[in-house]
């Protein structure tokens, strides 16, 4: 059987603890939503400008299409969202 593909992706460096990304990602999660987390070793960062265009264009032509679709459904799990990844600064800040 096929693994759908996940709704939200966590990439978090090693250094972060085990018990906050699980803390992290239990309040979350979501019945119906697909989480896939992935440890990296180090702090890099892996975005650039040329990943960067194709997405802000895609955003940018998608924009008027998922407008109202996306305020309605970002409604229902922002203050989740919210509370759970200032929990994780926190912690972060604190180890």
């Amino acid at each position: 059987m096929n693994n759908p593909a996940p709704h939200i992706g966590v990439q978090y460096p090693k250094h972060i603890s085990e018990g906050s990304i699980s803390v992290f990602l239990s309040e979350i999660d979501h019945s119906g939503l697909s989480l896939a987390q992935d440890e990296t070793e180090g702090n890099e960062s892996y975005a650039g400008l040329e990943w960067l265009m194709p997405t802000a264009v895609m955003v940018f032509i998608a924009k008027p299409y998922f407008d109202s679709f996306l305020k309605e459904a970002g409604k229902d799990h922002y203050h989740i969202l919210k509370n759970a990844i200032g929990k994780l600064a926190k912690e972060s800040l604190v180890n």
